[in-house]
């Protein structure tokens, strides 16, 4: 699955991706170091579950502003268009939308997360889940709530071992 003209994809990643794309596992974990492509394969994976219809857009939560963009960026580059914000993408034709966990902690967030949980059906991807375990299960939680059929969870974690 060619990206772009500087960027392909390693045969872990795409082994990942296939395997994801037809698995119907409500959680799922991916572990690597730290720059080895967790962005980009998480990424390509939320894209071939929306092609395939299997969720409806994708929600990225990580910790800090700065990689918003990151996530925004790499998106991007695989014509996936990310929302900065869910207000943002309940009222547009993005594939989803890129928050962090600081930002659920105001109401209004939380509420739009819940009328997008409502509507359609997502893949929700935590950044870093193990410094936000507590809050990730909460958002989790209250997202399948509203609706039990429609959530993914893809986690993701460095691992400074991971070879």
């Amino acid at each position: 699955m060619p990206l772009n003209k500087n960027r392909e994809l390693r045969d872990w990643q795409q082994k990942f991706i296939d395997a994801y794309a037809v698995s119907n596992a409500q959680k799922s974990l991916l572990v690597a170091a730290i720059g080895t492509g967790k962005s980009i394969t998480a990424l390509s994976a939320a894209r071939k579950k929306i092609a395939d219809g299997a969720v409806s857009n994708v929600i990225v939560v990580s910790d800090r502003r700065v990689l918003q963009e990151q996530w925004r960026q790499v998106g991007k580059e695989l014509d996936l268009e990310l929302a900065g914000s869910l207000s943002h993408l309940l009222t547009s034709h993005q594939q989803g939308a890129v928050i962090t966990y600081q930002s659920l902690n105001n109401l209004n967030n939380l509420d739009l997360l819940k009328a997008n949980a409502k509507e359609k059906s997502s893949l929700f991807i935590f950044d870093e889940v193990y410094r936000y375990l507590n809050k990730a299960e909460e958002i989790s939680a209250e997202v399948t709530s509203l609706n039990k059929e429609s959530l993914q969870k893809l986690a993701l974690i460095w691992d400074t071992n991971y070879q």
